[in-house]
């Protein structure tokens, strides 16, 4: 298969920790303060990472290879084992605010307007809205 080889070679050039912070964002939707406090840094590093990682991958070789997998999406046996081996969705994936739990937040390959979800659910975002309530009074 060559358009998976095609993918791990332009992945290849990109620092371990920018790809994963990319990954976090792009594929996850996590918050730059997520990341940060699970890769271990602060979110200006964060943001530097995502940006460097964003300019190799913009590199025009690497543009090249990759222009044919904007209208697809297309994750690879190499990119597979990369989230698998660094656990990206176990570390970046996004946690509820009121019980804890990861939740799926769906591809953010488009950019989709407002802010980023939350709450796993709406049965959690209501339940951290009663307690808010409450402690307001």
């Amino acid at each position: 298969m060559e358009r998976t080889n095609d993918i791990s070679l332009a992945v290849a050039y990109v620092n371990v920790q920018d790809l994963a912070a990319l990954l976090a964002v792009v594929v996850y939707g996590a918050r730059h303060e997520h990341i940060a406090e699970k890769l271990g840094m602060d979110t200006a590093q964060v943001s530097e990472a995502i940006n460097r990682a964003a300019a190799v991958l913009r590199h025009p070789s690497s543009t090249a290879v990759l222009s044919s997998y904007l209208d697809s999406v297309l994750i690879d046996s190499r990119l597979r084992s990369f989230i698998k081996k660094f656990k990206v969705e176990e570390r970046l994936a996004p946690v509820c605010e009121q019980c804890g739990r990861t939740y799926a937040a769906g591809p953010r390959l488009h950019s989709r307007r407002g802010r980023p979800r939350r709450f796993c659910s709406n049965a959690c975002r209501q339940k951290a809205y009663r307690t808010r309530s409450a402690a307001a009074r």
